[in-house]
């Protein structure tokens, strides 16, 4: 009797413990997913289903069953803890029913994280994972305000922010897509994002850069997992895409080859120094 009545007190102190506590809830459910090794991270230019040729997907329902099961079979070739995607759309296509369904529920459905930001022209960031991530934040360039007048589409740009607690650390997570053809203003969005993320111990910052130039990632103190030999975007064998860290380490990078989108996907496992 003595020991149902501690089983009992004990049940009632862990549900008052997480009721009390979100953060701490948080890292035990993080906690049914870490790997002796890291996480696997991902970073995807999705193309809004239609090879980035248009801002919205082009699948019609003559097509929809073969392409779904080619991104599934890519997504599970990833197998990513942590997927980050740029030009994700709402839409994944229409099926054979003629009916519009939606990307989270027929591609995404079993992941437990699903972070979504606006779609503005082409721009649309999301993150997928089975890892808990809170503190989720969407934030716009601040340095090219004064650009939005002459040149509209820079304020399609944008990055997601958010916290992952891993093996009681709390690791600052970006997901990021800046400006392509315009050199000057993608590396002010770069030096922006350093230098808001600069002062973190640990730090996960992946996109579609617009670019092959990373020296002020490199200059900041932040590690790449693309050194240039992984052309992610295909069509102009540029490196485009990338996965930069601070305070962890990354190992075991990876191009996944696809022709689903105009870029290809870069994977990655990060672990602790």
């Amino acid at each position: 009797m003595i020991f149902i009545k501690k089983c009992f007190l004990a049940t009632l102190c862990f549900l008052w413990f997480v009721s009390c506590d979100s953060t701490r809830l948080d890292v035990l459910f993080s906690k049914e997913k870490e790997k002796a090794s890291g996480i696997t991270v991902a970073t995807w230019n999705i193309g809004h289903f239609s090879n980035g040729a248009k801002p919205y997907s082009v699948i019609k329902a003559d097509s929809y069953d073969e392409k779904l099961a080619s991104f599934k079979k890519i997504l599970e070739d990833m197998d990513a803890d942590l997927l980050f995607l740029n030009e994700y759309s709402e839409i994944f296509g229409v099926d054979k029913d003629n009916k519009k369904q939606k990307t989270k529920k027929v591609l995404f459905n079993n992941y437990r994280t699903k972070v979504f930001g606006n779609q503005v022209g082409f721009s649309c960031n999301a993150i997928f994972g089975d890892l808990v991530v809170t503190n989720i934040k969407c934030h716009e360039f601040r340095n090219t305000v004064a650009y939005v007048k002459e040149l509209p589409r820079v304020a399609n740009y944008y990055y997601i922010s958010g916290n992952l607690f891993y093996k009681r650390n709390n690791i600052k997570i970006v997901c990021a897509h800046t400006i392509s053809k315009n050199r000057e203003l993608c590396q002010m969005m770069i030096a922006e994002i350093i230098d808001s993320y600069k002062d973190y111990d640990k730090v996960i910052i992946c996109g579609d850069w617009n670019t092959g130039d990373y020296k002020k990632f490199v200059n900041a103190g932040f590690t790449s997992a693309n050194d240039g030999s992984f052309k992610t975007y295909p069509q102009k064998n540029y490196p485009l895409d990338n996965i930069f860290v601070k305070g962890l380490k990354i190992s075991n990078v990876r191009l996944v080859e696809t022709d689903l989108s105009d870029h290809c996907p870069l994977v990655c496992e990060i672990s602790f120094e």
